[in-house]
This record gives structure tokens, C-alpha cells and sequence, in this order.
């Protein structure tokens, strides 16, 4: 068999195995229209227009996060896997930030922050870590941690959360860690449309309470 024979059927393989390993990914988005941009506490923005498109292969989920900031775009990609540890959910991952209107260092365009998840029941506990890189060099803006402890229920029909979170996240904007408790209300309008009411109270004077809603459409 010539060589030209066999590298035809190995690329045939690939593209059937290939086509194959696609089929098998479920693909899921959602995007939701927010009165204020808000992530851990910050009031990065007013209104915007954010969403997710990911996918997930077996026990590994991967996707795109995203939100307009005034007239930019931030994306941060991310990949997930889910852990063997039976009735106890568990995840680790990755997330890499990125906005198309400004560079983190010079010639820095993303930072990388790890985390694991961990819950029982009702109850989870989330850990972010932003490790030594580029981005954190000289300054504030090293090793950035984020913790978050949640619990929720549904009751008049609507799903109710409560979080408690405390870190060095927003070290940029407040020098010191800082703490803050984050309540929600999601009601469920049709099987793909829903609405939401979020209310962040800063534990600390250094972090405002904002209020902000949010209309959410998933596919």
C-alpha cells in the first residue's frame, strides 16, 4: 500500500473520529441584559449585555463568558472539569480574562485566574486564585484571591440565593480585601426566559451596595 494510500485513510480516521467527538458535545448559551455590570461587588459598568456559550464533552465543560463595557467587548474563555467525587460535587478550571479596550500590563492582554468548586446539597463553596504572571507584576495586583460560600432554595416560585464572599479581588479599585453579602431572586418566565433581582451589600465601607435586574434568555 503506498504512502499516499495510508495517509488518506489515517486522515479519513480523524475526520470520522473527529465528527464522531463532536456529536457527542452538547452546546448550551444564554445571554442576559443587566441594569448594571456588576462582578464581586465592583460596579465595573451600567447596563450591559452578557451571556455564555460553552460546551461540555463527558466531564469536561468549556465555553466563552461574555459582556459589552460601554462600547467594548470582554470575553473570558474558560474550561472546567467535573471531579469522581461521588454524591459531593467538585470542579477545578481555569479563566482567562481578556477585554479588547485596555491590556493589563504592557503587552499583557489576559490574566488567568484557577478555581475549584465543592457541594452538598444546597450548599457550595467556590475558591479563586489569579497565580504570579505577567499581568501582577510590581504591585497590587499580585496573587488575587476570591472566596464565595452559597446556598439557595426555591419557594413562590422563584429560586432565592444567598452568598457570602470575601477576598482580594478588587484590590484595583480598593486596596484592601474586602467582603460582601449577595442576595438574588430568579423567577422563571417560560422554560427559556427568566428575570432576576440582585441586590450586593458591601460588608465593608469600601465596597457600595448596587442593586441591579437582569432579563435572561437561555438556548
Amino acid at each position: 500500500m503506498s504512502k499516499r494510500i495510508n495517509i488518506s485513510i489515517l486522515m479519513l480516521t480523524l475526520v470520522l473520529f473527529s465528527g464522531s467527538l463532536f456529536a457527542q458535545v452538547e452546546f448550551s448559551g444564554d445571554v442576559t441584559a443587566v441594569s448594571n455590570y456588576v462582578w464581586r461587588g465592583v460596579l465595573a459598568d451600567g447596563a450591559a449585555l452578557q451571556g455564555t456559550v460553552s460546551g461540555a464533552y463527558k466531564a469536561l465543560s468549556f465555553g466563552v463568558w461574555y459582556s459589552s463595557v460601554g462600547t467594548s467587548l470582554e470575553t473570558d474563555p474558560f474550561v472546567e472539569l467535573t471531579l469522581p467525587t461521588g454524591s459531593i460535587s467538585s470542579s477545578i478550571g481555569a479563566t482567562a480574562y481578556s477585554y479588547d479596550m485596555k491590556e493589563f500590563a504592557p503587552g499583557v492582554t489576559a490574566e488567568y485566574e484557577l478555581f475549584a468548586t465543592v457541594g452538598a446539597g444546597p450548599l457550595g463553596v467556590s475558591a479563586y486564585f489569579v497565580p504570579s504572571q505577567k499581568s501582577t507584576d510590581g504591585g497590587l495586583n499580585e496573587s488575587l484571591y476570591w472566596i464565595e460560600a452559597s446556598t439557595g432554595m426555591t419557594a413562590l416560585g422563584a429560586d432565592w440565593g444567598i452568598t457570602y464572599a470575601y477576598g482580594t479581588y478588587s484590590v484595583r479599585a480598593i486596596e484592601d480585601a474586602t467582603s460582601l453579602i449577595a442576595l438574588s431572586a430568579t423567577k422563571s418566565l417560560s422554560d427559556a426566559l427568566s428575570i432576576s433581582y440582585n441586590y450586593s451589600l458591601g460588608v465593608d465601607d469600601e465596597l457600595d451596595d448596587v442593586v441591579w435586574v437582569g432579563v435572561g434568555y437561555s438556548f
